[in-house]
């Protein structure tokens, strides 16, 4: 029909969907903006958006606990905002995420992730400039644990568990504007923690348990 052909933007929201509706959604070529927000999907499958060309991609609030490799195949060219928060996912996505090579912006918010386990040395997000880990189960942030990130701008860790930072966890970070590490337990912040941070303009350590912070 007309409207198939020339629709941009399509919002599903507060529905029952209990998964992706893959077979409605081919043929949607002009599709850019999909919000699956507050339904029920427990499941991305494989290919689910495969023919899409989506900018913009809302899964906030549904049940998701895993995230396949090939979940977001097809959109590698064109996916640059993903929300994901609200979910139930215990691992960083990583595997899914990295082929998305114009990806800006990631939100994770409100999961239950505690690490960011790498699947190789050699995976770089290198347009994502925003992410946000807020409310996740963080506990501590190791040694250059941002590696894959390099280009990340805003940072938010807000309100997890965190009590122990690597001196060394955000050097990688060279682009690092702005960091939310508030509503964590934090005892000790080492003076040379962001010494690679040259643009660095605003952190945030708020309702810590910091106690003592070393340096001239």
């Amino acid at each position: 029909s007309n409207l198939r052909a020339h629709l941009e933007s399509l919002s599903i929201v507060n529905g029952k969907l209990t998964q992706v509706p893959t077979k409605a959604l081919a043929g949607l070529k002009k599709l850019m903006v999909l919000d699956f927000e507050l339904n029920e999907i427990s499941a991305i499958e494989e290919y689910a958006f495969y023919g899409l060309h989506l900018v913009k991609l809302n899964m906030k609030g549904n049940r998701l606990e895993r995230i396949p490799e090939n979940a977001f195949s097809g959109l590698e060219d064109s996916l640059a905002e993903l929300d994901l928060s609200e979910n139930r996912l215990k691992q960083f996505p990583t595997g899914a995420l990295k082929r998305l090579e114009n990806l800006r912006s990631v939100r994770l918010s409100m999961n239950e992730i505690n690490s960011l386990e790498q699947d190789d040395s050699y995976t770089r997000f290198g347009s994502l400039v925003f992410l946000d880990l807020s409310l996740n189960n963080f506990v501590e942030l190791y040694s250059d644990v941002f590696n894959p990130f390099p280009y990340v701008k805003t940072l938010s860790l807000y309100n997890n568990f965190i009590e122990l930072v690597h001196r060394d966890s955000f050097v990688s970070l060279k682009e690092l504007q702005s960091l939310d590490l508030s509503h964590n337990q934090v005892v000790f912040v080492d003076p040379e923690v962001f010494s690679a941070n040259r643009k660095l303009h605003t952190v945030d350590l708020s309702h810590n348990h910091i106690h003592y912070v070393s340096g001239e």
